[in-house]
């Protein structure tokens, strides 16, 4: 992996070494890691301006594993690794479509995929129908791979945020207020869709992945300093720095 920010040194970072076993915490829960080293580190904590910051990977090995709200699952478990709470979301291009007609009708400009980070994208389906999927089957080179769905995602005010200038404006969360609001998890505003995989072996999910828009948990930056972990990814190097940078500030 190799990162760029203005004004800094590339910095290349292999995603097959580790440095040392460490603890991080995501959403209040303890999960194994590995730390990428000092020199990650440092890079980091000199283009933010944040003192201690360190970058880490996920140990696939965490016992015990961290897992979805069973409040959802039922007795199924979902393992998750720096995601949020559940390993896949899921959206479709129609959504997508359905809210920047919104937008544009209001005077605004059409959004990206990457606000909403899904990690899987539907094509070929009326606005919203990933809401009535209950499973969802792909063939892959190792098997059937099973999707279930579990969960709508009430969104929090990232949506909001320019991912390519980490420029903050209410118009996406305005135009989801007048038609997403969702009962089913308290009437926050849902788009996208949590979903918990049945496979046999980890390695299923890079292929299934092919499409992701952005990837949870592949890397994590951790923010030591503020005593939490923040799981982020970015097609472009420099998008991450800057909102993480805002993030932070």
């Amino acid at each position: 992996m190799i990162l760029r920010a203005p004004g800094m040194l590339a910095l290349h970072v292999s995603l097959q070494e580790v440095e040392q076993p460490t603890r991080v915490t995501v959403w209040g829960d303890r999960v194994a890691a590995y730390d990428l080293g000092a020199v990650a580190a440092q890079w980091f904590s000199d283009y933010l301006a944040q003192p201690g910051l360190r970058l880490v990977r996920f140990d696939p090995e965490q016992q015990p594993a961290r897992l979805s709200s069973r409040k959802w699952t039922g007795e199924d478990e979902a393992p998750n690794q720096f995601s949020d709470g559940y390993p896949v979301l899921v959206l479709s291009d129609a959504s997508l479509h359905g809210l920047n007609q919104r937008l544009l009708a209001a005077g605004h400009a059409a959004v990206g995929i990457e606000r909403f980070r899904p990690n899987l994208v539907l094509s070929g389906l009326e606005a919203h129908d990933e809401d009535r999927i209950d499973t969802l089957e792909i063939d892959t080179d190792d098997g059937p791979l099973t999707l279930r769905l579990v969960k709508p995602c009430p969104r929090c005010p990232m949506p909001n945020i320019d991912p390519a200038t980490a420029l903050a404006s209410p118009e996406v969360g305005d135009a989801l207020q007048a038609y997403r609001a969702d009962p089913r998890v308290d009437g926050a505003l849902s788009f996208t869709l949590y979903r918990r995989m049945q496979m046999e072996r980890r390695h299923w999910l890079p292929g299934l992945l092919r499409r992701t828009a952005w990837r949870f948990g592949a890397v994590a930056l951790v923010l030591a300093a503020l005593g939490y972990g923040l799981s982020l990814a970015a097609p472009e190097a420099h998008t991450l720095g800057q909102a993480v940078h805002r993030l932070v500030r």
